[in-house]
C-alpha cells in the first residue's frame, strides 16, 4: 500500500484475514495518505457480509439448477407479455435450443395463438394475461401450445401472479406436455370400455357380492338367464334369493372361504330362475380387495353347464344302451342255443309221453316257460336299441291281454291297472316288439307321474278317418285305425311341457331319472307305422296319450290270414347239418331223423366241405351262421350253391341279424330259421325251402 501511494495512488484497498484467538476474520482496509510520511487506514470487519454474499450465490445457483432440471416448462412474463426468464424445459418443450432465444418474446403470439379447434386465440382471452391484469391465479387443461416448428401439443398450464411491493408486475407460467398422459388416459378408457363390453356381452355369469353376501352387481347374461333385472335384486341377499334352500349352508361356507383368499374353481351348484327352474352353474370365485388391501367382496364367474350335464347324462344313457345292446347281442346266440336244446328235448319228451300221463302237465309248463324265454330275448334286443320295424298282422285284444300280465309285474302295487279293448277291432299291422316297448314306455312314464296311489287305464277303440273330415288327426291318410289310449291320474304337465313332450332328450324328470327318449321313440314308432301320437295333459289332472295305429285292412298290408295247422308230410332226402354246439346238433339230428330225413353232420364249414368231398351231396344244407374257423354258415352256403347246383339252403341263428348285417350278411339271400326253434318250425322251414321260390 505504501509503494502504491508513493507511486501516486490516491487510495489503496486491501483485503486480508486475521487469525484471532478462537476464529479467523475477514477485514477490508482503505488506505489514504494524510501528510508526508503519514497514512490513514479505514478498516472494517466483512466476515458476515462475505458469508451472506456466498450464501446468496449458492441459492441462486440452486434455483437455476432446479429451474433447469424440472420437467415442467416455466417462464415469466412482464405486464406487456414479454418473456423475462425461461427454464431449459420450457425451451425444449417449445422446440428451442436455448432458453435465451425466448427472452423478450411476446409469449402469447409465440405459443398460444390458436385454439384446439384451429380458431384464433385473442390475447385478451388468454388466462395468462388475465393473471397479469387482475392478479388472479388460473389453471387451464385441454388447450394446445404451439412449438416453434408449427406443431401443437396438448398442455396443462398454470399462471401465478408476480407481485412486487403490492403491485402485479407480471406472471409466472408453468406448463407440461399432456400428450403421453392423455394417450395413457385414452388407453385406460379403451381398456375400461373393453372390459365393460366383455362384462356386458360375456356368455357367462359375472357376479359381485359384498362381504355380507349381498348383490352388488351382475351382468346382462345373469339377468337373461334368471329373469331378474339387476335393479330389482341389487342389495338383496344372494343366498336366499337365488339358491335352493338345500344348498345354502354349503354355498355360504364356500363364500366365506373365497373371502379369505381361498379361490374355488369348478364347484357346481344350482341357482333358481324367476320361473322356479334350476340351472346348474360351475363357479370360479376370487376375493376382491381395495387399494389398501381390505376385503371388499367376492367376484364369482359362473358357467351355465345345465345343457352340458344333460348331454353327459344323455351320452351316458346312450353308451349304457349301447353296452346293453352289445351284451344282449353277444349272449343272444348262446342263450338261444340253450333254449333250442331245452325246447327240443321238452318237445321230444312231450311227444313220447302218453296223452294221459300225469307228467304231461309239467312238460307243457316247461315248454311254455322256455318259449317265454325266447320271447324275452327278442324283447331285450328290442329294448336295447332301436330295431327296424318288422310289421305283421296282430290281434290287439290278445296282445293287450298278454301285455297286461307284463305291466302288472312292472308297475307298483299302489297303481290300479285297467285294460279294455273293443273286441270288434280289426287286426293291426305293426311291429309287435316295438308296440310292446311303446306301451311299456307309456306305462312307466305314467307310473313316474303318479306320486302315491293312482290309476292307469289302457283302452283300445276304433277310428275311421275320411278324406278331410278329421280335424283332430289331420296327418292321417283316410282309412281304418285303432286308438290305444293310455290315461293316468298323475301330476300332469304344463302346456309348454306338452308342446315339447315328444322332443328327443326333453324330459320333465329330474336329472338322472330319465333320458327323454321314451316318448320320442314312441312318437317315431307311431309315425313310421303310418299312425300318430297325441298327448293331452293339465297340471294336477293327469295325462292322456293316444297311440293311433293303422289296421291291416287300411291298405298298408295284405289282409292277415289266420294261421292254421297244416300237416307237413314226412321229409325225404339228405340234410347236411352244420352246428358247432354238440347239444344243439344232437337235438336237431333227433328232429330231422324223426321227420324221416337222412342226416350228415359237421361242426365247422371246412368240415362240411369235407363231408361233401367224400362223395355225398346233400339235398339241403342246414347250417348255423355263427361257426368257428375260416367259413361261417353264410359263407359256406354261398360257396356250396356256387359249386353244387340244386342244393337248397336253410340257415339258422340265435344272434341279432341286424348285427350280422354289419358284417355282410344278406337276410334276403337264404331262408332263415331263428333259434330257438321247435320240431314243427324246423319241419315247416325245411318243407318251405325245398319248394320253388317265387321270382323277385
Amino acid at each position: 500500500a505504501f509503494a502504491e501511494i508513493a507511486a501516486g495512488a490516491s487510495s489503496v484497498t486491501l483485503e486480508y484475514r486475521l487469525a484471532m484467538a478462537d476464529s479467523e476474520r475477514d477485514f477490508e482496509a482503505r488506505v489514504v495518505p494524510l501528510r508526508a510520511g503519514e497514512l490513514l487506514a479505514l478498516v472494517r470487519d466483512v466476515t458476515e457480509h462475505r458469508v451472506s454474499v456466498r450464501r446468496l450465490a449458492e441459492r441462486e445457483a440452486q434455483l437455476r439448477l432446479i429451474l433447469a432440471s424440472t420437467g415442467e416448462g416455466i417462464f415469466g412474463i412482464n405486464k406487456d407479455g414479454r418473456c423475462i426468464f425461461a427454464n431449459r424445459a420450457c425451451a425444449s418443450l417449445l422446440g428451442y435450443a436455448d432458453e435465451n432465444a425466448l427472452l423478450g418474446q411476446r409469449m402469447h403470439g409465440l405459443t398460444h395463438h390458436t385454439r384446439a379447434d384451429g380458431s384464433p386465440y385473442p390475447v385478451e382471452a388468454c388466462p395468462t394475461y388475465e393473471t397479469c391484469r387482475t392478479g388472479k391465479r388460473s389453471r387451464v387443461e385441454g388447450e394446445f401450445l404451439w412449438r416453434v416448428d408449427g406443431r401443437a401439443f396438448p398442455a396443462d398450464y398454470r399462471s401465478h401472479p408476480m407481485v412486487q411491493e403490492g403491485r402485479v408486475v407480471g406472471a409466472v407460467v408453468t406448463f407440461s406436455d399432456m400428450t403421453e398422459r392423455l394417450e395413457a388416459r385414452e388407453a385406460l378408457r379403451r381398456e375400461r370400455d373393453f372390459a365393460e363390453s366383455l362384462i356386458e356381452t360375456a356368455p357367462v355369469i359375472i357376479l359381485v357380492l359384498d362381504p355380507e353376501g349381498r348383490i352388488v352387481r351382475f351382468n346382462p347374461f345373469m339377468a337373461e338367464l334368471t329373469g331378474y333385472p339387476l335393479d330389482e335384486v341389487k342389495g338383496a341377499d344372494w343366498f336366499t334369493t337365488f339358491l335352493p334352500e338345500r344348498d345354502r349352508a354349503r354355498i355360504r361356507d364356500r363364500f366365506q372361504s373365497a373371502l379369505h383368499d381361498t379361490p374355488t374353481r369348478g364347484d357346481v351348484n344350482p341357482i333358481l330362475t324367476r320361473a322356479g327352474l334350476e340351472r346348474l352353474i360351475a363357479w370360479h370365485d376370487k376375493t376382491l380387495r381395495d387399494a389398501q388391501g381390505e376385503v371388499i367382496g367376492c367376484l364369482a364367474i359362473g358357467h351355465d353347464v345345465t345343457a352340458e350335464r344333460e348331454r353327459e347324462a344323455q351320452l351316458f344313457h346312450a353308451q349304457k344302451m349301447e353296452v346293453i345292446g352289445r351284451l344282449t347281442g353277444g349272449i343272444a346266440h348262446d342263450f338261444n342255443n340253450l333254449l333250442t336244446v331245452i325246447l327240443g328235448n321238452l318237445e321230444l319228451i312231450e311227444e313220447r309221453l302218453p296223452a294221459d300221463d300225469w307228467l304231461q302237465g309239467f312238460a307243457k309248463d316247461a315248454l311254455s316257460a322256455a318259449r317265454d324265454g325266447a320271447v324275452l330275448i327278442q324283447r331285450l334286443l328290442g329294448f336295447a336299441r332301436q330295431m327296424p320295424l318288422h310289421p305283421a298282422p296282430l290281434v290287439l285284444q290278445e296282445f293287450l291281454s298278454q301285455c297286461e300280465r307284463l305291466l302288472r309285474r312292472t308297475l307298483r302295487n299302489a297303481i290300479t291297472l285297467e285294460v279294455h279293448c273293443d273286441a270288434s277291432l280289426a287286426p293291426l299291422y305293426v311291429d309287435r316288439t316295438q308296440l310292446e316297448s311303446a306301451l311299456l314306455n307309456l306305462a312307466i312314464n305314467a307310473q313316474d307321474a303318479i306320486a302315491q296311489g293312482g290309476r292307469l287305464c289302457i283302452t283300445a277303440s276304433g277310428l275311421q278317418v275320411g278324406a278331410g273330415d278329421s280335424p283332430d288327426y289331420p296327418t292321417l291318410s283316410p282309412g281304418a285305425y285303432a286308438v290305444i289310449t293310455v290315461r293316468d291320474t298323475g301330476t300332469g304337465m304344463t302346456a309348454e311341457q306338452v308342446a315339447r313332450a315328444t322332443e328327443p332328450f326333453y324330459t320333465t324328470k329330474p336329472m338322472g331319472k330319465g333320458s327323454g327318449l321314451g316318448l320320442s321313440m314312441v312318437y317315431g314308432f307311431a309315425r313310421d307305422s303310418g299312425g300318430l301320437l297325441r298327448v293331452q295333459s293339465q297340471l294336477g289332472r293327469g295325462t292322456t296319450v293316444d297311440l293311433v295305429l293303422p289296421t291291416a285292412s287300411n291298405g298298408t298290408a295284405p289282409e292277415p290270414r289266420m294261421v292254421q295247422h297244416i300237416e307237413i308230410p314226412r321229409g325225404t332226402g339228405t340234410i347236411l347239418l352244420v352246428e358247432d354246439n354238440a347239444r344243439v346238433r344232437n337235438i336237431a339230428r333227433q328232429f330231422l331223423t324223426g321227420s324221416g330225413y337222412a342226416v350228415l353232420e359237421a361242426e365247422t364249414g371246412d368240415g362240411a366241405l369235407e363231408v361233401i368231398k367224400a362223395g355225398v351231396i346233400p339235398d339241403v344244407l342246414f347250417s348255423d351262421i355263427a361257426l368257428p374257423g375260416r367259413l361261417d354258415g353264410y359263407a359256406l352256403a354261398n360257396l356250396i350253391v356256387q359249386r353244387y347246383v340244386g342244393v337248397k339252403v336253410l340257415l339258422t341263428t340265435g344272434a341279432d341279424t341286424d348285427k350280422l348285417a354289419e358284417s355282410g350278411f344278406d337276410a334276403s339271400r337264404f331262408p332263415l330259421l331263428r333259434k330257438p326253434y321247435s320240431m314243427d318250425a324246423l319241419a315247416r322251414a325245411l318243407h318251405s325251402c325245398r319248394e320253388p321260390r317265387p321270382a323277385p
